[in-house]
């Protein structure tokens, strides 16, 4: 409600100040007229006639007036075929403004070249703007686009190419939301089958059109619907039910047959017996012969068979020759613009453009390789003489760096010498105590002359295994020589319990089972089990040193 009163109020103010000559005044209303476009082309198309075009200097508002302009009238219903104004917009979108710009430039000016039947540059013009359309991509006027190739191929007779474009459209308005509109493309695919003489594809076509048209309510689907599908009823010889479609538009529908139709209308009536009537029928077509000269031959065609059913052979064979004589001028206007040799040249074209740049751009290439390579040797030329002159300040720091490399190389001997004795120690010490936990595993039952002997062993080895302080010594020892293993392991796995990290911490100190089995007053079973049980734990674990606590436990 608010934008229609905007609408009229500028259309008021308008009427009033006459034709509008400023320039900022000419680019508001030049908005204006393209916001109102889609819902109010008659309101666009005042604005744009209230303009005077003659005091346009600039080429951006010149292109912006023509395009509206030509846009105001086809969306009208207003055919024009003069493409002075339009080429003006296609000429200057050819180069500037936006992609949308310049594929609806070249979309109307294929339509008004369509118009003044110069299919062959139509087809040009639309296959260049559907190109744009993809690439935006704009599905709506992709389909448009589609739909006029299509249209283009229908007049020239190439049903193949025609059903395909209908399909593309169709396709088109679907991924549009367009519904109206695929509806309409799909009643014209019916039609394209129809002209392939696929009747049985183009009747199923038809019936669909039909629920969609009264699911709608849209009367103006359904009656070219009627119209085609009775069409197909006479090509497939059920006159009967042609006139029973055609009828349906005349008396239900309330809508006016065109000629053709009506010639069709009289041919059914030709054919079922009702002579009288299909006379005055084709007699009301010819009284209302169309201009356009398909549809002529359709009528004189129609008349041809009425007065071969009638036996008026002489009359049939004045319409015949009629039919043929007008064929003949359709067949050397095709003949005349091969829009299927216009559109492969267009391709063509494109494709020799693609070529050039792609050469173009190759040189173009090579020249900056070339310049990259000399600038490149310079700038190493350059750097190899600042090398140059550093390299006796480098030299003289030379046999600095060799002494202390020298002195890096001693100290990293004597560490590694300390680390192998660390190890050695580590080693001899617990290998030791692991012998005498075997020895008094294996022989404490011996006689009592070994009994001090026993009792020593004993209090050393129960020391490992109850006395705090020799645990932790022990725990100490083990993380300096197993890069703070029982740290780490006490960080990331803190729901173990104490006897947990004892026992593993036996393990890594590298007691046997048996060892530890006397260092826990438990049985070797128990420790086997404990083993599996722990290592399974961290196995499944998601600690970071689990590959280092799980190599350890050997």
């Amino acid at each position: 409600m608010i934008k229609e009163t905007a609408g009229l109020i500028l259309l008021l103010l308008l009427s009033c100040t006459g034709c509008i000559k400023d320039t900022a005044r000419v680019t508001e209303h030049l908005q204006t007229a393209a916001s109102l476009m889609q819902e109010k082309p008659d309101s666009s198309l005042y604005i744009l006639k209230r303009i005077d075009s003659d005091d346009l200097s600039r080429r951006k508002d010149k292109a912006k007036y023509a395009l509206l302009y030509s846009q105001a009238l086809d969306k009208n219903y207003i055919d024009s075929d003069n493409d002075s104004l339009i080429r003006i917009a296609a000429n200057y979108y050819r180069n500037h403004g936006s992609r949308q710009d310049k594929m609806l430039a070249n979309y109307y000016w294929g339509r008004i070249q369509f118009n003044a039947h110069d299919y062959s540059r139509s087809i040009i013009s639309l296959s260049q703007a559907k190109e744009d359309a993809l690439k935006l991509p704009d599905y709506l006027y992709a389909g448009l686009i589609c739909r006029g190739i299509a249209d283009i191929y229908n007049i020239t007779f190439n049903y193949f190419e025609e059903l395909n474009y209908f399909e593309q459209a169709y396709e088109f308005f679907k991924k549009a939301n367009a519904d109206r509109h695929a509806n309409y493309a799909l009643l014209s695919i019916g039609v394209a089958y129809n002209n392939q003489r696929e009747f049985k594809k183009s009747e199923d076509i038809y019936e669909q059109v039909l629920e969609l048209a009264r699911k709608d309510a849209d009367t103006m689907l359904l009656e070219q619907c009627l119209t085609m599908y009775a069409n197909l009823c006479m090509a497939t010889d059920r006159p009967d039910e042609a006139k029973r479609m055609f009828l349906a538009v005349r008396n239900e529908l309330q809508s006016e047959l065109s000629p053709s139709d009506l010639s069709y209308l009289a041919y059914a009536y030709a054919q079922t017996g009702h002579a009288d009537s299909a006379a005055n029928l084709i007699r009301s077509a010819k009284q209302r012969m169309p201009d356009d000269i398909w549809n002529q031959t359709k009528i004189v065609f129609h008349e041809y068979h009425i007065h071969v059913c009638n036996h008026n052979y002489r009359d049939a064979l004045a319409c015949y020759e009629q039919v043929v004589s007008i064929q003949d001028s359709i067949l050397h206007n095709v003949l005349d613009q091969s829009v299927v040799a216009a559109q492969r040249d267009f391709f063509q074209k494109q494709s020799d453009d693609e070529r050039h740049k792609l050469i173009a751009h190759r040189q173009f290439s090579a020249m900056a390789i070339v310049i990259l390579f000399l600038l490149i040797t310079f700038g190493i030329f350059y750097f190899y003489r600042r090398l140059q002159i550093k390299n006796l300040e480098i030299s003289k720091y030379m046999n600095m760096a060799a002494d202390i490399q020298t002195t890096l190389q001693n100290r990293n001997i004597e560490i590694a010498g300390m680390a192998q004795l660390t190890q050695q120690l580590f080693k001899e010490k617990f290998e030791f105590i692991d012998k005498l936990g075997n020895t008094y595993y294996e022989r404490h039952n011996t006689p009592a002359e070994r009994e001090a002997i026993y009792n020593e062993v004993k209090k050393a080895i129960d020391n490992l295994g109850t006395d705090k302080k020799t645990i932790a010594e022990l725990e100490k020892i083990v993380n300096s020589c197993r890069s703070d293993i029982m740290r780490k392991l006490r960080e990331e796995l803190p729901t173990l319990k104490e006897v947990d990290f004892q026992l593993l911490c036996y393990f890594y100190a590298g007691f046997s089972f048996r060892a530890i089995s006397i260092f826990t007053k438990d049985k070797i079973e128990n420790i086997y089990n404990r083993k599996s049980r722990l290592r399974a734990k961290i196995a499944a674990s998601n600690t970071l040193n689990k590959d280092l606590f799980l190599d350890e436990m050997r």
